[in-house]
């Protein structure tokens, strides 16, 4: 069983990962987020410090602040994320999870839209079926299928925008190393996805003799694909597969296409989940 000490360390690691270094500052003993970058204005900062018993007994003690929300704000999410913590599990992730989600509210609220905000889609969400020039060879890609597999087996995510670069995640169960290729070859039916600027990917599934096999496909975007993979980690995801499609819409978007990929995946998954 590994100790306190073994499971920050991991945590830390995973979350500069996932968040990427345009989020996450290590300073001294404790880790610094802000939202939506270290850069940015205006923001939210989150300081997490590690107890000697996080996190077999204790939470993180965290520290919020932002110039644009007032104690009272700050002092609601701080017990909100106290009453998240369950002994015994680490809880960094969904913390941060939900502190950027309550963020992005505050923002959209604020100037009317989020970095990487959800576009409404058709209730089959099919990736740009309304705005589709080749809307016949996609709907005849959505019937085809792989091994019995097909377009209805996969969760397809909300579109979400930011700077005209569009992410749409895809996720599905899977149970064996071999359903990878078949997944990927479904959705490569699609043109839209085929034609994607990226199509990044990470899986992990455990073997019927209950041996874990995980991996990941940048496809082109580099640090992208394990980015991916330590999110399903840190989610704990078993026998599922990622898939995040990124159209380029002309403007380079620097770190925060890390952010706007790994939100796109984990919405998704969240959804995923919760409807099965």
């Amino acid at each position: 069983m590994e100790s306190n000490v073994e499971l920050q360390q991991d945590e830390i690691l995973a979350l500069q990962s996932i968040f990427g270094d345009e989020v996450v500052e290590r300073v001294e003993e404790s880790i610094c987020l802000t939202f939506p970058h270290i850069d940015s204005s205006p923001f939210i900062r989150i300081v997490l410090y590690f107890p000697a018993e996080y996190p077999s007994h204790e939470p993180p003690i965290a520290e919020i602040s932002s110039p644009i929300l007032d104690e009272s704000v700050i002092a609601s999410m701080g017990a909100k994320l106290h009453d998240m913590f369950v002994p015994g599990q680490v809880v960094g992730f969904e913390w941060l999870a939900w502190v950027q989600e309550e963020w992005d509210t505050v923002y959209s609220k604020i100037h009317g839209a989020s970095e990487c905000h959800e576009l409404v889609q058709d209730d089959d969400r099919h990736p740009f079926m309304q705005s589709s020039g080749d809307n016949r060879n996609d709907k005849e890609a959505f019937s085809r299928t792989v091994n019995g597999l097909s377009w209805d087996d996969i969760y397809h995510g909300d579109i979400l925008v930011e700077k005209r670069s569009k992410f749409q995640a895809h996720v599905a169960s899977i149970s064996s190393v071999n359903e990878v290729e078949d997944i990927m070859d479904v959705l490569l039916q699609n043109t839209k996805v085929f034609n994607a600027t990226h199509n990044i990917m990470a899986y992990r599934v455990e073997s019927d003799r209950g041996n874990l096999h995980q991996d990941f496909d940048d496809d082109g975007e580099s640090a992208a694909g394990k980015r991916l993979l330590h999110l399903l980690q840190v989610m704990d995801q078993h026998n599922l597969i990622v898939v995040v499609s990124r159209w380029f819409g002309g403007i380079k978007l620097g770190p925060s296409r890390f952010a706007c990929i790994n939100n796109a995946a984990r919405i998704a998954i969240e959804q995923y989940t919760s409807s099965k």
